[in-house]
């Protein structure tokens, strides 16, 4: 159930935008997917694509009396020139009315301002960056933030008595966020935290980066890399 809220989000969306609710029965309703289905993230877009596909599977092909027609198109990871030029072809070439997906914060900020000249809605089903929904009118979040994650977590921390902090973070703009949100909780309860680890995107041997870990024995560890 938890990977229909990504596309019922979107629904919700279009409705408050009016861009459903005014469609003749007879025109599809296109909506642009952008995901990644190929590469070491491939887990997302395909998680994507079989929530909706399901949903769709339930609903004889429609959301309410519209039938709508689901165009995908596979991004490749953190890829910001793919996002904009596949945001492009859909809005220019296909006529989507509604876009949705992504993954990385990279992704979402790389075609803020196609969204905005096309003035239609953009449902971010993954980016965690504060950000990110202030560089568009047009971006709903159907995901969460660092920081409604991960100061309440320091917090917690605080309250089993840990002293000190590691976090081992993946080196770009959600991982920043995470270090201020946690740190921010942490410190301000009388917590210590140690120099953060930034680990390089796509990155796949972690040992040196453990055995600093081992090294300086913090009293816990907090880890953020994007799933895949």
């Amino acid at each position: 159930m938890k990977r229909l809220s990504h596309f019922t989000a979107m629904v919700a969306a279009m409705l408050a935008m009016g861009i459903i609710s005014h469609a003749a029965q007879a025109d599809p309703i296109k909506i642009g997917i952008l995901g990644t289905t190929s590469g070491p993230y491939a887990t997302w877009g395909n998680s994507f694509k079989q929530s909706i596909d399901y949903y769709l599977d339930q609903h004889n092909g429609k959301n309410g009396n519209p039938q709508v027609e689901i165009i995908f198109r596979d991004v490749g990871g953190d890829n910001p020139p793919r996002a904009r030029q596949l945001a492009q072809e859909l809005i220019v070439n296909d006529n989507v009315a509604v876009m949705g997906g992504l993954e990385f914060t990279t992704t979402n900020l790389a075609m803020a301002d196609i969204i905005n000249q096309a003035k239609i809605p953009f449902v971010a089903f993954n980016t965690a960056t504060s950000i990110v929904t202030d560089k568009s009118p047009y971006f709903v979040r159907a995901g969460f933030t660092q920081w409604q994650s991960l100061y309440p977590l320091a917090k917690w921390a605080v309250e089993q008595k840990y002293k000190t902090c590691e976090m081992f973070i993946a080196d770009y703009a959600p991982g920043q966020d995470a270090i201020d949100a946690f740190s921010k909780g942490f410190t301000d309860g009388g917590g210590k935290m140690l120099e953060p680890l930034r680990v390089p995107m796509n990155t796949t041997d972690f040992s040196t980066y453990f055995q600093h870990v081992y090294d300086n024995k913090p009293n816990c560890l907090v880890a953020f890399m994007p799933g895949g």
